[in-house]
């Protein structure tokens, strides 16, 4: 299985063959085209950079990925777990799991917010979306084995 690099396949492969078992080789190849495959979605915008860290994939990016798996997502949790003495919310957490219809691969993540991390504009809605977003990030990278965390941690 080859994809012309300089043309845009029109020919989408939906199912991979499993990694095992075979042959050492072939194990290698496969791995090398399947990092390369996630690689290759993101372009430089789909990156957070920073001096002294190293990159790591925005939403944007983690979004992408999970479209060219044809990963879906559901909110299994989302919750503010402290308010300040106003009411608004300090700390909340999230679940997703993320999965592929066609093979029941699944992946669950946990996300977590608090307002102390930065100055959020709108915290009612900031805290819990940014937990949920770490949620959905960490299920996406566990399950395609990206093995990076998102830009929002």
């Amino acid at each position: 299985m080859s994809v012309n690099a300089t043309m845009p396949s029109t020919d989408l492969v939906v199912a991979a063959p499993p990694l095992v078992p075979m042959a050492p080789d072939d194990a290698e190849r496969a791995m090398a085209a399947y990092q390369a495959f996630t690689a290759a979605m993101l372009v430089e915008k789909d990156w957070q950079r920073a001096p002294g860290i190293e990159p790591f994939v925005k939403r944007s990016g983690w979004r992408k990925i999970a479209t060219g798996y044809t990963l879906s997502c559901e909110i299994l949790e989302e919750e503010v777990i402290e308010r300040d003495e106003r009411g608004e919310p300090k700390r909340a957490k999230a679940k997703a799991r993320v999965y592929h219809r066609e093979t029941g691969r699944s992946w669950e993540g946990t996300g977590r917010c608090s307002t102390t991390e930065r100055r959020f504009s709108k915290p009612e809605h900031d805290v819990t979306s940014t937990a949920v977003t770490r949620a959905i990030n960490r299920a996406t990278a566990d399950l395609v084995g990206f093995g990076e965390v998102s830009a929002e941690e």
